[in-house]
This record gives structure tokens, sequence and C-alpha cells, in this order.
């Protein structure tokens, strides 16, 4: 999970762009022969570390996902930070997945980050939302990210299952005010 906001940005220079017409999102991703990418910021950061999770998946789930340019995953990587990289706000905690679904294995980075004086700043263990309260972002994150069933999260939780979906509600309520409020003031 990726947040947009002063660190990542839609567009062409941002980390993807999101055609409406035909409703699919193209990663804005910049990598040679699968193998070298130059990141100079948080997007491109961004953008490399979707393609290192996106290439080559099966695509009847991503058909509305594009790449500008694929990762071979299962090559050494090279990658050369040209910039600094504030990652901070963003969800970014690094390059490959932090969670494996059921059956699946992960995704590692295998290679050299060169940063040659540039620097990575992380926010590791900061919230995914800002302003939603914890019980809700439990609940939402349990749900959406970790695949499981209200019934599941009363468990987990501790609470019914009636008050699994209310949370899940109000979290995906201040979702949505979130993404109007900075489409709005990016005029998207």
């Amino acid at each position: 999970m990726i947040r947009l906001g002063e660190n990542l940005s839609e567009g062409e220079d941002g980390v993807f762009t999101f055609n409406e017409k035909a409703h699919t999102v193209t990663i804005n991703s910049s990598v040679e022969n699968g193998t070298k990418a130059d990141i100079s910021g948080a997007n491109q950061f961004a953008a490399y570390a979707l393609a290192f999770e996106f290439s080559k998946t099966d695509t009847g789930k991503t058909e509305a996902l594009n790449l500008k340019s694929e990762v071979e995953r299962d090559q050494k990587q090279t990658v050369n930070l040209t910039g600094n990289v504030k990652l901070t706000n963003t969800g970014i905690i690094g390059i490959g997945k932090d969670n494996i679904e059921k059956g699946k294995s992960a995704h590692q980075f295998k290679g050299t980050l060169d940063g040659d004086k540039h620097t990575i700043t992380l926010d590791i263990g900061s919230t995914y939302g800002n302003k939603i309260s914890e019980d809700d972002l439990a609940a939402g994150q349990l749900y959406v990210i970790d695949d499981k069933s209200h019934k599941e999260i009363a468990q987990l939780l501790s609470i019914k299952q009636n008050t699994s979906a209310s949370q899940l509600h109000k979290a995906k309520s201040m979702l949505a005010q979130k993404i109007k409020h900075y489409r709005t003031i990016n005029s998207i």
C-alpha cells in the first residue's frame, strides 16, 4: 500500500498515471534491461518498488495495470540513488512485499542499492491513516490487506462481526474523503 501526498504524486512525473477512459493505471517505472534503475526521488523509488512487485504477475489479476518497464526480479538488481529519497508518510518501507499470500513466496530483492552520499528516509511504524481511529484502522487493514473475513476480524480483535463491518465502513469513508480532498487540491 502506498499513500499519495506531499512526497508521492500521480502524473507523468509521479508514481503512476491513471487513464480514466481506459480504466487503467500505468506505473511510471524506469528500469534499464530489467535490472538497473537510477532513482532521484520518492516517486521514482515508489515506481521501482511497485514494478518490482508487479512485474510478470498473473495477468488475469492485473489487466488494468501496466508498467512502463518491467523488473527482472530473478536477476541481480543495481539501483543507484542520484538524489535523496524521502519516503516518510508514503507507507513504503522497502522493495518487495513484507507479507506473503497463502501459497506464494516472497519476491526478494537481490543486488546492490548504492546511495553514493544520498539517503533514503523511511517512516517505519507510522499508521496508514491519519485521523482514523486505531480500531477502525485495524479492521480495515485486516480486511483489505490481510484478506480476513468479518468473522475472523471479530475473533482477532475480540469484537462483534457487526462492529468489524462498522469499523471498516468508517475507515473506507475516511479514505474516500481523503482521496476526494487530494483530487480537489490537485485538480484531478
